[in-house]
């Protein structure tokens, strides 16, 4: 009997044909996340003043995000050079996608809830019910994301192990995205028939981007189950790695959307937590909060030059006290 091991090299190096893609596609996320990364974070710091819960959260994505791409693309690039896998580093990586995958999720949800937009904390029943999702989310995903890099190296893992994770990421993954429509619907419903036009643009503005990324996540999984169908794998070996990518590019797509339509601008803490005057060309929206700071002062003139008998009363809000300034002028 003779044993021993077998070894192959493609012409670019070690790495399966199947996975060669995401060697490149993680340095091009890599500098996704790195210039957005600069950018949110010099914005944050001009505007430390007003900065919202969110925000941090969403601060801290990028960077969790950043770090796993830089991960994995030293992982691969020694990988494609020398032939083997450090596992050490597959276990690093395989903790900073799980983080990436379930803080997207986490942030997407906190933003259709209203955290920091509509209202400055979770409630107590929220909080928990994320928690206990979160953490099941995470720890399935880490384990799958162990156990594909190390399959795809060649290393033996057990199929029942494979088949019980994956269950449990699936069940996660329909809490997450159940329970993401349904806060955004309700969410959008209570703003409009609270008369909040402004937050209720941004809202659908954002469910827009939302649906036209699970449109592509639809398109991407009838594409790929239609190949597996067919048995054309093998044939197309080498276009494998794009389905991973499609959802890499979803959540760079998920975060961007956040960041900008709820982007680090002046008086965001007055503006979150305030409610619009009006309904129509008269309703108070983001742009316009850089007034607000003279309300309440320019409230106190109008009442001082018309003050005859008439009663005003006062409010701590600075949009009503704008409103108020107005109708007394």
């Amino acid at each position: 009997m003779i044993t021993g091991v077998i070894e192959w090299k493609n012409p670019y190096g070690y790495l399966p044909g199947d996975i060669y893609g995401l060697y490149f596609s993680y340095w091009v996320f890599f500098v996704c996340y790195l210039v957005l990364g600069i950018w949110y974070a010099v914005a944050l710091y001009r505007n430390r003043e007003e900065m919202m819960g969110l925000q941090k959260y969403v601060m801290a994505y990028i960077w969790v995000a950043f770090v796993e791409t830089l991960i994995w693309g030293c992982d691969y690039d020694v990988y494609n050079k020398e032939g083997h896998i450090v596992d050490a580093v597959n276990v690093f990586g395989a903790f900073f996608t799980a983080s990436r995958n379930t803080a997207i999720r986490l942030i997407v949800l906190m933003v259709c809830i209203g955290y920091s937009i509509t209202k400055p904390t979770l409630r107590k029943l929220e909080l928990v019910g994320i928690i206990i999702v979160s953490v099941c989310y995470f720890i399935a995903d880490a384990t799958v994301q162990y156990v594909s890099v190390a399959s795809a190296a060649g290393a033996f893992i057990d199929e029942n192990l494979q088949i019980f994770v994956e269950t449990i990421l699936i069940i996660a993954n329909a809490i997450f995205f159940t329970w993401i429509a349904l806060a955004l619907l309700f969410q959008m419903r209570a703003l409009k028939s609270l008369n909040q036009k402004h937050k209720w643009k941004l809202y659908k503005r954002f469910a827009l981007l939302l649906v036209i990324a699970m449109v592509v996540a639809f398109i991407a999984y009838v594409a790929e189950f239609g190949i597996t169908i067919a048995e054309k794998k093998d044939a197309l070996f080498q276009l494998w790695w794009l389905w991973q990518v499609v959802w890499d590019i979803i959540y760079l797509h998920s975060c961007v959307a956040i960041a900008l339509i709820w982007r680090p601008q002046p008086n965001m803490m007055r503006y979150a937590f305030g409610q619009e005057i009006g309904g129509g060309d008269g309703e108070v929206a983001l742009d316009d909060a850089q007034s607000l700071d003279e309300a309440p002062s320019s409230s106190s003139e109008a009442k001082d030059a018309g003050n005859d008998g008439d009663d005003h009363s006062s409010s701590s809000d600075p949009i009503k006290d704008s409103a108020s300034s107005s109708d007394s002028a």
